[in-house]
């Protein structure tokens, strides 16, 4: 697990699976990982200005918790993107659980290679999935969350997603 920037020291969970599995960065039971220790804060997070985009790659298994949280505390929740316990949709919500984007497959999303993309640009907020945008919104995003990143989970180890991870990159301007 690399920072190709040199700026972060990832971290992982001290529960839960967390492992290196082909290459991939493989999460269940809770288990996840920051992109520095708890309660350190970046501003290569910060996504109160400016364009900004979250990519990765991922394979789920079973839903019902967060591909990524913008906190830098483990178990607060800030502007994270979810798949909840419905294996069809997909949720970008802000700190206070409020939906800025939702998406409903028309298909189950397990067991499905997904490159998942969040991007801001000029104040529009968009997902895609496998290179198609899907949903798309320029309303505000609202309270945040913390200047840290948590992949895998909220970072409080409560809620499992298994999936496995890769190329998680994140980009700002």
């Amino acid at each position: 697990i690399v920072d190709s920037t040199g700026r972060h020291t990832p971290s992982l969970s001290s529960t839960g699976t967390r492992g290196i599995i082909s290459n991939k960065l493989e999460l269940n039971g809770g288990g996840f990982i920051r992109a520095d220790a708890q309660n350190a804060t970046s501003s290569d997070f910060d996504f109160s200005t400016g364009d900004w985009s979250v990519e990765c790659d991922a394979f789920v298994t079973s839903d019902g918790a967060y591909f990524w949280n913008k906190s830098d505390v483990d178990g607060v929740v800030g502007l994270a993107l979810r798949l909840p316990f419905n294996s069809s949709r997909i949720i970008l919500q802000n700190s206070v659980a409020a939906s800025i984007l939702l998406y409903d497959s028309p298909t189950s999303l397990l067991n499905t290679q997904l490159n998942l993309k969040v991007q801001r640009i000029a104040g529009r907020v968009a997902l895609s999935i496998n290179n198609t945008e899907v949903v798309s919104s320029t309303g505000t995003l609202g309270s945040i969350g913390g200047n840290g990143m948590i992949i895998g989970n909220s970072g409080g180890g409560s809620s499992a997603l298994a999936t496995t991870i890769d190329d998680f990159i994140v980009r700002k301007s």
